[in-house]
């Protein structure tokens, strides 16, 4: 029975050479330089698929994404953490095999906030919106110098580098009964600050909920600040529309 590369990474690499784990990196989308040894590659691979090296420090549980930790005046937020099961916008891709796919090779893994999504090759498949936006968005830069002759016959090296994308995909939209639903946190609360004014007249204990979600900060570190000061900061991150919708106002 085959093994997807998460699989391979969790055992330990048995078995692998370090031509087969630069292989292993290209197709699940990590940078390495071509002379890096073994366990450097390891090490990338371990890091990008959210797998622990020998020497671990448990990490305390991370709170799910529950709307009554937020605000009782803000809609109900779905899952939309990397700790938990997916309740936001989905994506539908197909993967097609590449000539040069290993023969073992049967899913591609695509991982957001230790959240590993395995997609099989050659059939539609459903991911959550921020493994889609990582496939698409995920280019690779190949540097060659090719050898150019002037008009005067003198002949010079220029550098040109293409870009592509690390794995190529279809992109069959979007899971039709998820097309009204946040693709993150961001959005979610980008869509609550239009319905509730830019979180005019807010509490100060909900501005800072609001505040660490998006900025991912201590209400200890906003001690000091101002409840506009917060509802400005939490506006920024938001985006030049919500800013703009407060000058407005003004």
């Amino acid at each position: 029975m085959s093994k997807s590369y998460n699989e391979i990474a969790e055992e330990g690499y048995v078995g692998l050479t370090d031509p087969e784990l630069h292989l292993m990196a290209k197709e699940i989308g990590v940078k390495v330089h071509p002379s890096a040894k073994g366990a450097l590659v390891k090490e990338k691979i371990n890091a990008y698929l959210g797998i622990g090296t020998a020497e671990p420090e448990a990490e305390a549980p991370k709170p799910k994404s529950n709307v009554s930790n937020i605000s009782k005046r803000l809609d109900n937020m779905p899952s939309l953490s990397g700790d938990g099961k997916w309740g936001g916008r989905m994506h539908i891709v197909r993967i097609s095999r590449q000539s040069d796919d290993p023969p073992s090779m049967t899913h591609y893994l695509i991982t957001w906030e230790g959240m590993t999504v395995k997609i099989p090759l050659d059939e539609p498949f459903h991911v959550p919106a921020p493994h889609y936006y990582r496939l698409r968005d995920n280019f690779r830069e190949d540097i060659r110098d090719i050898e150019k002759q002037r008009d005067d016959g003198e002949k010079y090296i220029e550098h040109v580098t293409t870009r592509s994308r690390v794995r190529s995909f279809d992109d069959l939209g979007v899971v039709p009964e998820t097309a009204h639903l946040p693709d993150g946190k961001k959005s979610f609360l980008q869509d609550q600050a239009r319905k509730h004014n830019n979180f005019l007249k807010f509490k100060r204990q909900d501005l800072m909920r609001i505040h660490g979600i998006l900025r991912n900060t201590s209400v200890v570190n906003l001690r000091d600040v101002s409840d506009e000061d917060i509802r400005m900061e939490i506006l920024e991150t938001l985006g030049p529309e919500f800013m703009e919708r407060e000058e407005d106002a003004a």
